[in-house]
């Protein structure tokens, strides 16, 4: 199956747990260069509903590694 997605996988489950620790979305769409609707589409699980957040410890090292590309 071929996906023309911006997002990859490990980058929804870093959204995930972003929200979960109350970032705001829009930052969080400007981080991942989505739009806003795409972040609350991931929140309420209309998309990428089958990817789980990842852990709080592994988030921060994830967060940087994005960051920095």
């Amino acid at each position: 199956m071929v996906t023309y997605s911006k997002l990859k996988t490990d980058e929804v489950a870093l959204i995930k747990s972003m929200l979960q620790r109350g970032v705001k979305q829009k930052l969080i769409a400007k981080m991942f260069c989505v739009s806003e609707m795409q972040i609350t589409r991931i929140k309420r699980g209309d998309n990428w509903q089958e990817v789980v957040a990842i852990d709080q410890e592994n988030s921060t090292s994830t967060e940087k590694k994005i960051k920095a590309n």
